[in-house]
């Protein structure tokens, strides 16, 4: 056989073989393949002072997420949009959704301005709000695990009682930590329940008689006019979730819009702290945690909640003696209301 036949005939098994392959690949009516594009990517920051200089070093790592930072702040970042300083980030959240309701990208992460770390400390605008084994970059993964939202629950919030239960890897920092939604130690891996009446969500009723209490105000905007009169919320400490636009559309924005006035009326309404713990709800009108339970097993409600100071010993010890958290755990934790 010739060079030239040989050459001929390689060249004609090749393209027989790249049709096989376009037939596989476009299904059994042999379609030409097609590369389904890249989800959008888009993360929203709740400004108010903070140091961003964290957002340029994710972009140079993540060059096709876009940033949009909106600041409230009396000093406003170059190419961030000015809010007014009403209704925390939970009013900067919902603002993006309503204005942006027809062109959100395919995911949306929301998170505030302080550089995303572990840890959280009370009055510190640069607590990161992370977990144990969890990064930013988590977020920024369209459609993690298959789920079309994501909410890393640091706490749960029992009401009407304002009992809260810390998750055990927020309070200690675990190197060997999975990162997971909820504990992969179960009710093991919350602290006990504890009461401070310095809590936001306690004092503030007080402050702000006019507002509505947390039950009411999730029955009517949350739970669109339900009737329930306890729940425990697991939730993320500093709000912060990522979320596909069809689970951002699972209300009409005018459902957005009517949370929007109750926040809008002041710089620091109770109502901001509500929304901190009912993201998952207001976005899972099919899962409501206060009909179906928290979605984290977490400890039992006692009658009475120990003292923040108290939950604190009692967790460190838990850890230790039971070995709930990774040798390697590093006890940095720095109390939050004392």
């Amino acid at each position: 056989m010739s060079s030239a036949c040989s050459t001929s005939l390689r060249v004609l098994f090749g393209l027989l073989s790249l049709s096989g392959v376009l037939f596989f690949l476009g299904g059994k009516h042999g379609l030409p393949f097609q590369a389904q594009p890249q989800p959008t990517v888009e993360v929203v920051v709740a400004h108010y002072a903070e140091d961003l200089g964290w957002i340029p070093e994710t972009k140079a790592l993540h060059p096709e997420v876009n940033f949009t930072v909106y600041s409230k702040g009396p000093e406003v970042p170059e190419g961030a949009i000015r809010l007014k300083n009403v209704g925390r980030e939970s009013h900067t959240f919902l603002h993006h959704i309503v204005e942006n309701y027809d062109n959100l990208a395919d995911w949306t992460v929301f998170t505030q301005g302080a550089k995303p770390a572990w840890g959280f400390r009370a009055l510190d605008s640069q607590s990161g709000h992370m977990c144990s084994g969890v990064s930013f970059d988590d977020y920024l993964e369209p459609f993690r695990n298959g789920k079309d939202f994501m909410e890393i629950f640091t706490v749960t919030l029992r009401l009407p009682e304002v009992f809260h239960s810390d998750r055990l890897d927020m309070i200690f920092f675990d190197p060997n930590a999975n990162g997971t939604s909820c504990p992969a130690a179960g009710e093991l891996g919350w602290g006990s329940w504890w009461f401070d009446a310095g809590h936001p969500v306690h004092w503030m009723q007080e402050a702000q008689p006019n507002a509505p209490g947390p039950i009411e105000f999730y029955n009517e905007f949350i739970a669109n006019n339900g009737t329930y009169t306890d729940m425990s919320l697991a939730y993320a400490n500093g709000g912060r979730f990522a979320a596909s636009k069809e689970r951002l559309h699972a209300h009409p924005k005018e459902f957005y819009q009517r949370i929007i006035e109750q926040l809008q009326w002041t710089v620091n309404p109770i109502q901001g702290y509500y929304m901190e713990t009912m993201w998952y709800d207001l976005f899972h009108p099919e899962d409501l945690q206060a009909e179906n339970g928290a979605i984290c097993s977490a400890l039992e409600v006692p009658k009475t909640a120990m003292s923040h100071r108290e939950m604190v010993a009692e967790a460190r010890k838990r850890v230790k003696d039971l070995k709930l958290l990774s040798t390697a755990y590093v006890t940095a934790y720095v109390t939050k209301y004392e």
